[in-house]
């Protein structure tokens, strides 16, 4: 039994169905978005906030260059320091540079490339599988008899973002696929499969303060709501009421505890996050004033684990239990 979710990378979609079978081939033809999005790559340019560098050019600037210059010479930009090299797609020329031979960190510049180079490979119609196997027999009384796999291979798509809002749409659609093939109880354990991807699920140089939040976020194969949970305080009715807590989604994998107070009209905001590393207990502590409101995306350790716990949560929801433990691999 095979039940899959197919999401673009590009073009975003659900498609769960038992047919273990359905395989697509991949397109060897050129990706029509890499050519619309090439001309963007020629352009290299990386920003560190460091001490400006000396302009660079001639009194004969180009059209292009000078462009250019007005923006990166501009005084919202006197503290930034540039690489750039832009090069001509039919010849090769060089058409501006500046700093062009000294080293910087690409920083978030790469996705373009990432993505380009994926696109160009597999094409704009390849499709990311989330998929729900067994190699269990189902018997007669709804009961599978072994584990049930949850197996990624890179899904972005796990999130509200496409299921109208709902982070846990794809896993109530699964679910309900489950019911459907008659399964009641699962007699085995809840596996997250995530072995497609390997090596570190961080860089080596992200920023030890950076981990607790949505953009520190550990990467992994299976990935659900971009491993992270939206945690939200509005403040009371009164200066000093509790602040009300509000976490999406809501799963016994995370714990929130919040010791947010109100705060007066006009009062500073002083909200205090503590995610110990390697850890899924979260406080919150601080002041909220009245009129305020404070939303964070906060990473979750572990993603493929927390994926299978909410989706194991889900399943109970829908009447179907799981008596093995949850585990990953």
């Amino acid at each position: 039994m095979s039940m899959r979710r197919r999401i673009s990378p590009l073009t975003c979609g659900k498609d769960v169905s038992r047919d273990s079978q359905a395989r697509r081939a991949r397109s060897g033809a050129r990706c029509p978005c890499f050519r619309r999005i090439a001309p963007w790559l020629a352009v290299v340019a990386a920003l560190a906030l460091v001490a400006a560098g000396p302009a660079h050019g001639d009194a004969s600037k180009s059209p292009l260059a000078a462009a250019i210059d007005r923006i990166v010479e501009g005084p919202a930009l006197a503290h930034a320091f540039w690489g750039i090299e832009v090069r001509s797609l039919e010849s090769g020329r060089t058409l501006y540079e500046r700093h062009a031979d000294k080293g910087f960190r690409p920083a978030s510049t790469l996705k373009l490339v990432t993505t380009a180079a994926a696109l160009d490979a597999f094409g704009p119609g390849a499709r990311c599988d989330t998929t729900v196997e067994t190699a269990a027999r189902l018997d007669g009384r709804g009961r599978l008899l072994g584990d049930l796999f949850l197996v990624g291979r890179g899904d972005p798509g796990l999130s509200g973002r496409f299921d109208e809002g709902s982070p846990t749409g794809a896993f109530e659609a699964m679910a309900s696929a489950l019911l459907q093939a008659g399964i009641r109880r699962v007699e085995g354990r809840l596996v997250g499969h995530e072995g497609a991807f390997s090596g570190a699920r961080r860089g080596p140089d992200w920023m030890v303060e950076d981990l607790a939040w949505g953009y520190g976020a550990e990467v992994s194969a299976l990935t659900f709501n971009d491993n992270v949970v939206r945690v939200t305080l509005a403040p009371g009715e009164r200066p000093g009421d509790p602040a009300a807590l509000e976490v999406v989604p809501r799963t016994s994998f995370v714990r929130v505890v919040s010791a947010v107070v109100t705060g007066p009209v006009g009062a500073e905001e002083d909200v205090v996050l503590d995610r110990p590393l390697g850890s899924n207990h979260i406080g919150l502590s601080g002041v909220l004033p009245r009129g305020g409101k404070w939303e964070e995306d906060v990473a979750v350790e572990d993603p493929a684990r927390f994926a299978v716990t909410v989706f194991r949560e889900v399943l109970e929801a829908k009447g179907i239990v799981v008596t093995g433990e949850v585990v990953t691999s």
